[in-house]
């Protein structure tokens, strides 16, 4: 699957919970050059044609939580105030959801035509 400009996609390779950790779910993910990258369960966002944004309504019980192999489309961003701190994944979505995404905005451009 070809990504739009601005998303990368990686496997998760864990997801958990840890009672330490605001909102407690938090994995990694594995990227295709073998790095891997930080990811809170209550960024996970939802495809708004093709941009992928934060869901507010993550805060209460997801359809699904992440699992170990499930490949995962997000952007990367990077703590300005703590450069020491490595990138990390928000928002994120499921891939699917954005395959589901380009299949409804391809079927939308075919009927407006």
């Amino acid at each position: 699957m070809k990504l739009p400009a601005g998303f990368e996609m990686g496997t998760v390779k864990f997801f958990g919970l840890r009672k330490d950790v605001f909102g407690g779910l938090y994995g990694f993910l594995a990227l295709p050059d073998g790095d891997e990258i930080f990811f809170h369960g209550d960024a996970m966002g939802t495809f708004i044609g093709m941009e992928l944004v934060e869901n507010s309504a993550c805060f209460n019980e997801p359809s699904r939580y992440p699992k170990t192999g499930d490949k995962i489309v997000f952007h990367t961003i990077y703590d300005r105030w703590k450069p020491w701190k490595r990138p990390k994944a928000d928002p994120w979505a499921f891939a699917d959801d954005l395959e589901k995404a380009m299949e409804e905005m391809e079927s939308r451009r075919l009927a407006a035509i």
